[in-house]
């Protein structure tokens, strides 16, 4: 049997307080824990010759916790183990190390991942005495259920699981969502990231904060509300973050009676542009006119009459490429692929 008792008075801040290690039967050795780990000496703490008396020489608001000692012979039995993290939390390609916390006297330890032997290799280590386990540089093929089992030539004791889950990221985030509005409508984006645990969302407008939580919600849009809408995902564990932008570009409604441009938006080296409406060419009139370039279409004064579906034909030489579908409704809300529109 083994119990910590106090020596003397109750511990006071600032003054000379001792801690006993109360045994019985033969000893051999004794070893001191504070929450679990093992303590030394140090320059506020001593020990007596046969360590069963722990003393702080000023004791201290840091110094408080639970405390056990653990008394062996070389006939006791192997009394606890427990598999415990060294420093940081495992991240993904960084340093990681777990040690066997053992009390009692301990001959050999062996390491398990899954129930099966771990052995060391290129990108783990174990300490001389094997209660330490060290991965060199984490990665996510060690995750898993890993135990000690610490032995001596009377007993053999086997920690309890400790699950190993590797924290990365955030990697590279995703915005989903529209890249035209239209004025009066709302737009709502949502930004994504592989992470672990998962991120938090920051997402900021023209370089401003505006809101947080992965999902945003624009509100009604005005002219103002073009430009470019950045999500910030950030790992609280790895402490890093990644960061992706994505342009929305606004533009006013078709009004009856107003003028309204549709505009062709190509990539590469383009000879000619041809406008189509339902799938027939469209010309100039005396309501329609094209730029010099074929590339904008203008309604002088918009019409009920010239709803429909829009498209454009780019080509060269050497091929030729149609926009999908433009839905011009006058008044209502329009769904856009490709076309950018423009108020003039």
């Amino acid at each position: 049997m083994t119990m910590v008792k106090v020596i003397g008075a109750q511990p006071i801040l600032n003054e000379r307080f001792s801690l006993t290690c109360g045994t019985a039967g033969t000893v051999y050795s004794i070893q001191w824990m504070r929450n679990g780990w093992p303590l030394f000496a140090s320059n506020r703490t001593d020990f007596s010759m046969n360590n069963n008396t722990l003393t702080f020489n000023s004791v201290q608001h840091s110094d408080k916790g639970d405390y056990q000692c653990s008394a062996s012979n070389p006939f006791t039995t192997v009394t606890m183990t427990m598999v415990k993290v060294i420093g940081a939390q495992p991240i993904l390609n960084e340093r990681f190390s777990l040690t066997c916390g053992t009390a009692g006297t301990v001959y050999s330890i062996q390491w398990m991942r899954n129930g099966w032997p771990l052995f060391a290799s290129n990108r783990t280590d174990f300490s001389m005495n094997n209660n330490t386990l060290t991965f060199n540089s984490v990665q996510h093929s060690d995750k898993g259920d890993y135990q000690c089992s610490a032995s001596n030539p009377f007993s053999n004791m086997t920690s309890p699981y400790y699950k190993l889950i590797i924290n990365y990221g955030p990697e590279m985030p995703i915005i989903t969502g529209p890249a035209l509005g239209e004025t009066g409508h709302s737009v709502t984006f949502n930004c994504s990231a592989s992470s672990q645990p998962l991120s938090q969302f920051s997402w900021f407008f023209n370089g401003s904060q505006v809101a947080t939580g992965s999902k945003y919600d624009t509100g009604p849009l005005t002219l103002a509300s073009h430009g470019e809408y950045t999500c910030v995902a950030f790992n609280n564990i790895t402490v890093r973050n990644s960061t992706v932008s994505k342009m929305l570009t606004v533009v006013a409604q078709p009004i009856l009676n107003e003028r309204f441009s549709l505009t062709c938006g190509t990539a590469g080296t383009v000879y000619s542009i041809q406008w189509m409406r339902n799938g027939w060419p469209l010309f100039a009139s005396n309501r329609t006119d094209f730029s010099m370039n074929n590339n904008t279409l203008t309604f002088n004064s918009v019409q009920h009459s010239d709803k429909g579906d829009y498209q454009c034909s780019a080509s060269n030489p050497f091929s030729n490429m149609t926009s999908p579908y433009y839905k011009l409704i006058i008044n209502c809300e329009t769904f856009f692929i490709n076309i950018v529109v423009k108020p003039t």
